[in-house]
């Protein structure tokens, strides 16, 4: 059963099952909707009061209650861009950092009778030199491959045909090619044939290669054999990521051709209609509809994504070790983040005690489908835009927080009423009082039990220290939300993560719907984030009135089953990380052109 089953346990069924093999037919494809921005009127707080956020969140009892009123008091300005260049456009800061066109070509050999000097790559905040070109081509040529081709690569080396292409060797995304070919049995519906239960299609099964005929021949219960009539295509011709993304070009140029009549069981009969539902046969990739896929799936496919650009920088992907929670005065609302980047700390023994510093960005994966049904209240592209703005509105009040040397303002830390011990008095006296080892009114079986018990009870005093009724009797402050191994910081923030005067924090978030990613930037003020979290207003306010409208800006889809769209995300991506990742409060760090 070895490569059966995908590296998170899902089962990676386009392994296991050829595309022509005929089966029971599927859900048909779930439809690829996406939501709609909600309307965005940005008003000035000079002129009007601001909205009381806690008393209008906590009334709210469930999201259908969510309307465009409450996105109308977040006075958040939306913006949404068609291409990477848009994107870009719109944060000028990212345009150092994001990769040129050129770096999708393979690096040229120099010149071996008058080499150039090495150039000396840029440092990262983290002390570590920045990535090489090289590095990014590296990864951008993994992600040219076909998908077929890609997927094949994935299989043990025992189930390659020696008379078929060798398969492209996959290094730096093979975690990421793994989890795609697990999303491909839900989501890729490019291959998908219906037929009715009465004409099935014709079958012709692969012919075996001389190496399978011989491995048959010596064992028919040799696991190999399940994979008999489940024979991959050969790959198809490799090309750089630069061709790739030029033939895709020349393709857009080109008239849509319509598509291929469906088979049918005559050559002189009609075309026989696709069933409304299951009940006839299929050919394809898929084993259900993408509505049905776990949301680990897609979690796992875009942080191995993510996780390309971050570990070539020196950062680490992984999720919050406590819930994240948007606090809003008094009230904690619990947020959800699929996963978020974080940075070492240079500190070995911190570093090896599992301490992060951050948040550097984030990653939120949705399961959601079917956008745009309804408008109004309730409705899923609102509540969906919610989710989005929460998840950065939350990693925008952790990278605000000023680092070690800030305290979480815990409720009841200092306070009497946590304190000082006492008691209100009552029969039966105080939890854990001494009444002997031994109940007298207890039978004789139970009085024995009770004794072991209390001894019992003993020994575990001597080993920790505090018998259980101490322990439930101390009085202590909550916990907190704060996790206490993390080095709270605003990485990558203009000015300097530790500036006395901050400016405006762009705060990045890596989005994900059906099979799809994009980015998201929201630029937000510190003063605006001081009266999310405490309701605390300037005093004087700012003349200019736009530290109460924070930008949102929205990149495009990306399709991660297209070569093409990959490589765009991969740039975008990239460029994130490494704007990030630069040094802040003096010289900037520059990219490297080698």
């Amino acid at each position: 059963m070895y490569g059966l089953l995908s590296s998170n346990g899902f089962l990676a069924a386009s392994r296991a099952t050829s595309s022509s093999t005929p089966r029971p037919a599927p859900p048909h494809p779930t439809p690829i909707t996406f939501p709609a921005p909600p309307p965005s009127t940005p008003t000035s707080w000079h002129t009007s009061s601001p909205p009381d956020f806690a008393a209008a969140y906590a009334s709210l009892k469930r999201h259908a209650e969510l309307s465009t009123a409450h996105w109308a008091q977040l006075n958040i300005t939306t913006r949404t861009c068609a291409t990477l260049d848009d994107f870009v456009s719109a944060e000028p800061a990212l345009a150092p950092f994001v990769p040129p066109l050129e770096w999708l070509s393979p690096p040229g050999p120099t010149d071996s009778a008058s080499p150039p000097p090495p150039p000396q790559p840029a440092k990262l905040s983290n002390g570590r030199f920045a990535p090489f070109r090289r590095d990014f081509y590296a990864r951008a040529s993994e992600l040219a491959h076909a998908n077929d081709a890609a997927y094949t690569a994935l299989a043990p080396s025992a189930m390659h045909d020696p008379n078929l292409p060798r398969p492209p060797r996959i290094a730096h995304m093979r975690k990421f090619w793994e989890a795609l070919d697990g999303m491909a049995c839900y989501w890729d519906a490019s291959a998908d044939m219906y037929y009715p239960k009465e004409s099935p299609p014709p079958y012709d099964p692969p012919k075996p290669s001389n190496a399978d005929t011989t491995r048959a021949e010596e064992s028919d219960l040799t696991p190999r054999t399940m994979f008999a009539s489940a024979a991959r295509p050969a790959p198809a011709p490799a090309f750089s990521p630069a061709e790739l993304l030029f033939s895709a070009h020349q393709a857009a140029l080109k008239p849509t051709p319509s598509p291929p009549p469906r088979p049918t069981a005559s050559p002189l009969a009609p075309p026989a209609p696709a069933p409304s539902g299951p009940g006839g046969f299929y050919t394809g990739h898929r084993l259900s509809a993408g509505s049905s896929m776990p949301p680990a799936q897609r979690v796992e496919a875009v942080t191995a994504f993510l996780e390309a650009a971050a570990w070539a920088h020196g950062l680490r992907v992984a999720p919050h070790r406590r819930q994240p929670v948007l606090s809003l005065c008094n009230l904690r609302v619990p947020v959800y983040v699929s996963s978020a980047v974080w940075r070492l700390p240079t500190e070995r023994e911190r570093a090896k005690a599992g301490w992060l510093e951050g948040p550097v960005a984030g990653v939120l994966c949705r399961a959601e489908t079917g956008f745009g049904d309804a408008a109004g209240p309730g409705s899923k592209d609102l509540v969906d835009a919610f989710r989005e703005v929460a998840a950065l509105l939350e990693l925008a009040q952790e990278r605000a927080r000023a680092g070690p040397g800030d305290a979480e303002p815990v409720p009841g830390r200092g306070k009497w009423w946590v304190e000082k011990a006492r008691w209100g008095g009552g029969p039966g006296g105080e939890v854990g009082e001494v009444r002997g080892d031994v109940d007298p009114q207890l039978p004789k079986g139970e009085a024995a039990d009770a004794a072991g018990r209390s001894k019992e009870a003993a020994r575990k005093k001597e080993r920790s220290g505090k018998r259980a009724a101490d322990v439930w009797r101390a009085l202590k402050p909550g916990a907190g939300w704060w996790d206490a191994r993390v080095l709270y910081s605003a990485i990558g923030r203009a000015g300097g993560e530790a500036s006395s005067n901050p400016g405006p924090d762009t705060v990045f978030l890596v989005s994900s719907l059906n099979h799809h990613v994009c980015v998201l930037a929201l630029r937000v003020h510190p003063l605006y984030l001081a009266y999310l979290t405490h309701g605390t207003l300037p005093d004087p306010r700012p003349v200019d009135d736009s530290w109460c409208r924070p930008v949102l800006t929205r990149s495009p889809w990306w399709d991660l089953f297209q070569a093409e769209e990959r490589l765009e995300a991969l740039r975008a991506i990239w460029g994130v990380v490494g704007y990030l990742s630069r040094v802040t409060g003096g010289e900037d760090g520059a990219m490297e052109g080698t």
